[in-house]
């Protein structure tokens, strides 16, 4: 009857009036059939059950059925029954069918395109344990799946069901995370998208499956971790713990370099290559590399484009770094503006061994001394340190990245480039200009240099405003050919992180780190 209300408007309201009349006795009945069944059902009969009553669900979202109308205030039953199928309560601890997958995530992701069922839907999630049992599900399916495909000889069959379980599972992220900001934890903490990124990895490497439609997902995958800050960094991470870096080197080998295949995951290799310098992000790529290529770090190039030797290339650059190295990066760095004149240092001369201070109220600034911290209190912390430790926990709240300015690996990344590029060392202009270096396509590129003031002023708004006095300070700084001032600029999500330095350079040629101020656009 429900089938042929579709087509018929009359028999669909005279439909939706006895199932909102009567849905709060057949919610209780479907929930006494699953119970029933798990006890005295066998397994085949059981699936059976589970299967109708989740199509009978799926079914009510399809126009012109409106849950919202057709379940009332009772709504939140159904969402609460679906969910239990989902996290497996009635399957005896066996894989969910592809069909109960099918329906249950299409019932999903109907009502997380309406947005009266998608507040309540996200509501029923956020619940205790709720979301937990629902991302881990996620995860099982795809390993499930991607198990199988791994022990079936490749066949067609088990490939196709592994791509379409993978399209849904991309489009119910997608969908998720737009209606609920807090969803991405949850993801990154059961692995869901771990799982996901291996599995087009596992599709990519199967002579089944086509390797445009993974490019396709992979894009997909790439943009939705790309485009919020929020939890950015584990989400790139899990991408290339699931060899999405491999996946796009098969691509790389299947196709032309005329193709648009070819070009896509060109593409995808620039943006991920953007955040190389973030080690963690590096080390993730290399450790995936390495198995990929059977242990080895060095990756063969072969016959493979300009786009992946750049980025071999750029991860060869920012990955190791052993600890010695990055402590020598930073032996200089204290962030007392008038650090040289303080300290008495003159270029080629040696660190002081005193350990680094840190502000113990916001532990964002560090200093090589007590006198160098007395010193920038007086000149310019004081008015900052609490906005300085309110801004710290807020981004950490928000699992985003704290734009370090005279620490952390963008800092690093602009002190090796200044030690490694020929076209930096030509300029000559210290005292009025300063060079500006752009991650923001993936290999750094030295930009046209900028006049101070400029600078100065285009920062004003970027955030947060409370370091705006201390980069003002530090453009008024006088260069010479000892000490010169650069910028880089790193992509981040949505927001661009911009790392002013300024570095010391010593007899034998080199730079070090002085300090530095990070703001974010």
């Amino acid at each position: 009857m429900g089938l042929e209300a579709r087509n018929d408007p009359h028999t669909g309201i005279q439909f939706t009036s006895i199932l909102r009349d009567y849905w709060p006795s057949i919610i209780q009945w479907l929930d006494f059939a699953l119970n029933y069944g798990l006890i005295a059902l066998p397994a085949s009969q059981l699936n059976a059950v589970i299967g109708n009553i989740t199509n009978f669900l799926s079914s009510l979202t399809i126009p012109p059925f409106s849950p919202i109308e057709m379940m009332g205030d009772d709504f939140e039953g159904a969402v609460d029954l679906a969910l239990r199928v989902w996290a497996g309560e009635f399957h005896r601890g066996e894989a969910m069918p592809y069909e109960h997958f099918y329906s249950l995530v299409f019932f999903f992701c109907r009502n997380l395109c309406e947005k009266d069922t998608a507040a309540m839907f996200v509501g029923a999630l956020q619940a205790p344990t709720r979301a937990s049992s629902f991302f881990e599900t996620c995860a099982a399916q795809i390993t499930a799946y991607r198990n199988t495909l791994s022990a079936s000889d490749n066949s067609t069959k088990v490939a196709q069901s592994l791509a379409n379980v993978c399209n849904w599972h991309t489009r119910l992220l997608a969908l998720i995370s737009d209606n609920w900001d807090g969803a991405w934890r949850w993801v990154i903490k059961h692995k869901a998208l771990l799982e996901h990124a291996k599995a087009l990895q596992t599709l990519v490497a199967s002579p089944t499956a086509t390797s445009h439609w993974a490019l396709t997902q992979i894009g997909l995958l790439v943009g939705k971790a790309d485009c919020r800050p929020e939890h950015l960094l584990g989400k790139l991470l899990h991408l290339a713990r699931g060899d999405i870096i491999p996946a796009l080197y098969g691509c790389l080998k299947a196709h032309d370099e005329r193709s648009a295949e070819f070009a896509t995951a060109q593409s995808l290799l620039k943006v991920l290559s953007a955040y190389l310098p973030y080690q963690a992000f590096a080390q993730a790529v290399s450790l995936s590399l390495s198995s990929y290529f059977s242990g080895s770090p060095i990756v063969p190039l072969g016959r493979c484009s300009h786009g992946w030797k750049v980025f071999v290339y750029l991860l060869a650059r920012y990955y190791p770094v052993v600890a010695t190295e990055r402590r020598a990066y930073f032996a200089f760095a204290c962030d007392n503006l008038n650090h040289l004149s303080c300290q008495n240092l003159h270029p080629g001369s040696s660190p002081s061994p005193t350990a680094r201070r840190s502000c113990s109220g916001c532990r964002t600034v560090f200093y090589c001394s007590r006198e160098c911290q007395r010193e920038d209190w007086e000149s310019l912390h004081r008015s900052e340190c609490r906005s300085a430790a309110t801004e710290r926990e807020a981004r950490r709240q928000g699992k985003q990245w704290f734009a370090w300015g005279s620490r952390g690996d963008l800092a690093r990344a602009v002190l090796e480039f200044s030690n490694n590029s020929a076209e930096l060392a030509q300029e000559k202009k210290w005292d009025n200009e300063l060079s500006i270096v752009s991650w923001e396509k993936g290999m750094p590129t030295l930009v046209t240099p900028k006049r101070k003031k400029d600078c100065s002023r285009s920062s004003a708004h970027r955030q947060p405003h409370y370091v705006y006095p201390r980069l003002q300070a530090l453009m008024r700084l006088p260069g010479n050919s000892s000490t010169r001032i650069i910028e880089g600029s790193f992509n981040h999500g949505t927001e661009s992180i911009h790392v002013t330095a300024r570095l010391l350079r010593r007899k034998k040629g080199d730079y070090v780190y002085l300090h530095g101020v990070a703001m974010i656009r």
